[in-house]
C-alpha cells in the first residue's frame, strides 16, 4: 500500500465479497490500494455532501427495516432537534473474550499494536425524523470522537479533558454544523445500529 490514505479520499484497489452477509461488507486486498484524489471541503463540503446524498434516509425505523429485508445496513440520518452528547464510564480493560478476538483480527495484513478500550462509553440520545420514533441511545464509535479524547487527556488530564470534549461535541457542535450520523449494524445484531462517523458542514450564516 502506498502510504496511509486519508479520511474522503478516493482509492483504487481489488476487492471481493466478503462472507459477512451485509451488502457493504467487501474484503480490500490491502497491498493493492493506490491513493487517488481527496474530497475536498470547498463550498460548505458540496462534493462531499453529492457523495452521501444518495445514502441519506429519513429514519432509523426505515433502517432497520431495510437491513431485516437483506438491504442495506449502513445510511447517514439526520437527528431531530439537538441531541444528548452522553459520556458514562465503563471497564478500562477488554474481557478475555474480546481481548481474543482483537488478536485475531488482521489489519492490514500487518503486526499492529494493542489497541486501547478507552474507560468511557460515547453516546447521543436522539430521535430522528420517523414518525414512529421513540428515540434512540446510540454508542458512537466514529474515530475522530475518540481520538479527541486522547488527545485532550494527554493535553488537560483527567480533571479537564470533559470540558473540551463537550464544546467540540455537545450542543454547540450542532448549533455550528449540519450534523449527520453515518449509521451501520453488527453482523451479530443486525437491528442494533451505532453511529460509526458523523458527517458536519457548517452551517451557512444566519
Amino acid at each position: 500500500m502506498a502510504g496511509a490514505f486519508k479520511k474522503y479520499q478516493w482509492i483504487r484497489a481489488r476487492f471481493k465479497k466478503s462472507a459477512d452477509v451485509r451488502p457493504e461488507s467487501y474484503d480490500v486486498d490491502h497491498d493493492s490500494i493506490q491513493l487517488l484524489e481527496e474530497v475536498d471541503t470547498r463550498r460548505r463540503w458540496a462534493s462531499r455532501k453529492a457523495l452521501i446524498a444518495p445514502h441519506i434516509v429519513p429514519s432509523v425505523e426505515e433502517l432497520q427495516q431495510a437491513a431485516a429485508q437483506g438491504g442495506r445496513t449502513m445510511a447517514y440520518i439526520r437527528p431531530r432537534d439537538v441531541p444528548e452528547l452522553l459520556i458514562e464510564p465503563r471497564e478500562a480493560d477488554w474481557d478475555s473474550r474480546r481481548a481474543g478476538m482483537l488478536n485475531q483480527i488482521p489489519l492490514f495484513g500487518r503486526d499492529k499494536a494493542r489497541l486501547e478500550r478507552i474507560p468511557f462509553r460515547f453516546a447521543y440520545r436522539y430521535r430522528c425524523e420517523g414518525d414512529q420514533c421513540n428515540g434512540h441511545d446510540m454508542q458512537v464509535l466514529d474515530w475522530e470522537m475518540h481520538e479527541a479524547y486522547r488527545k485532550w487527556r494527554q493535553e488537560y488530564g483527567e480533571s479537564g479533558w470533559r470540558a473540551q470534549f463537550v464544546e467540540k461535541f455537545g450542543p454547540t457542535f450542532f448549533a455550528d454544523h449540519e450534523v449527520l450520523f453515518n449509521l451501520g449494524n453488527m453482523a451479530a445484531h443486525p437491528q442494533s445500529f451505532c453511529i460509526t462517523g458523523l458527517f458536519y458542514p457548517l452551517r451557512p450564516p444566519a
